[in-house]
This record gives structure tokens, C-alpha cells and sequence, in this order.
């Protein structure tokens, strides 16, 4: 016989996620076999919007400093944290209760997919257009013209952030599909019991 892990028994009502404020649960400790892959690449995923929108608001301030942007684009590059990584995140932490407790073919499935093809349409265009403060791969041409070390360094920057936008994408389509397999699958052995 094998002693099988049970996602059931993880205590939802310990709050201990991001670290400084604590919204909800989310320990990648707790999870095994295909469950874990699934919801780190959702955490992936999570992290690399961070780290964009990051980029995407020092990109925006050299901008602005070199007046090669508005200075309203810095207001709304911080705007971005609440507008992109917030639903992102929320998102990515229903795709993980959701797998944890195995609510096949539910509102939480369709609702997951739903979502996450909505923010991967969004990564996607983030990735190309150059509208406002988003860097797509449509802003090279224009910080190319301008023959400086600033815009070099913002091309550099507007290269990680289509990339990262491109890589989160990826990340969220496989985890559309991945979904059902993942909560339909049957528990992985963790470890023989001894006769």
C-alpha cells in the first residue's frame, strides 16, 4: 500500500502570503507530483509580471528624466501594480486553491481559464505595443532613433520587459491546458509503508 498525499487537509485559513501582508496561503512545500509543477509554474508566472512591472516603472522614470515620455506614464507605470499584478495574482492563487482541492469540471475551472486567457491576451499585446508606458517590442524603434546611452539602456530594459510579458504568457496557456489533467490525475505516492 502506499500512503498518499491529501492537498484537502492543507490549512486554508493560515495566512502567511506575500511576507509583508499576508493575504492568503501559499506554501509550495505543501504540494507534490504534478500539483506542484503546475502551481510553480503559476507562481512563475506571478513573479515574472512583478519583476516587468518593476522594470516597466524605471524604464518609465528614465524615460520621463530624458523626455522621451510623458511624466504622467510614471504615475501609471505605478498604477500598473494594482492594475496588472493585483489580478494576476488573484488569478494565479485561484488556479492553485482550485488544483489543491480538486474541483474538476467546476465554476473554479471554467473561471480559472477564463481569467488567465483574458491576462494572456493582455501579456501578449503588452509585449508588442508601446502605448503609454508599456514597453513592447514597438518601442525599440522609437528609443533606437534617439543615439544615447539613457535610450540604449531603456532598449535594454524594453527587450526584458517583452520578454518577461512573452514568457508569462507561455507559462499561463500551458497552465489552461494543464488544469485538467492536473486536478484528474490521481494522488502520487509520496513514499512506500513498509509490511
Amino acid at each position: 500500500t502506499w500512503v498518499s498525499s491529501d492537498f484537502k487537509n492543507i490549512n486554508w485559513s493560515e495566512i502567511n502570503y506575500p511576507p509583508c501582508y499576508r493575504i492568503v496561503h501559499f506554501r509550495l512545500n505543501e504540494l507534490k507530483g504534478s500539483i506542484k509543477g503546475f502551481v510553480l509554474k503559476l507562481y512563475l508566472s506571478v513573479l515574472i509580471i512583478a519583476v516587468v512591472i518593476l522594470i516597466n516603472i524605471l524604464s518609465t522614470i528614465i524615460k520621463a528624466a530624458k523626455d522621451y515620455s510623458d511624466g504622467v506614464n510614471v504615475f501609471y507605470a505605478f498604477l500598473n501594480v494594482f492594475a496588472l499584478l493585483v489580478p494576476a495574482g488573484a488569478v494565479a492563487y485561484g488556479g492553485y486553491k482550485t488544483a489543491c482541492l480538486r474541483v474538476s469540471m467546476s465554476d473554479s475551472v471554467i473561471r480559472f481559464r477564463i481569467y488567465q486567457i483574458v491576462l494572456c491576451a493582455l501579456w501578449l499585446v503588452f509585449s508588442i505595443t508601446r502605448a503609454g508606458c508599456f514597453d513592447g517590442w514597438a518601442r525599440i524603434s522609437v528609443l533606437t532613433s534617439k543615439h544615447s546611452s539613457a535610450a540604449n539602456f531603456c532598449v535594454f530594459l524594453v527587450i526584458v520587459q517583452a520578454l518577461g510579458f512573452t514568457a508569462s504568457c507561455v507559462l499561463g496557456i500551458i497552465c489552461v491546458f494543464q488544469i485538467s489533467r492536473v486536478i484528474n490525475e490521481p494522488d502520487v505516492p509520496e513514499f512506500p509503508v513498509p509490511k
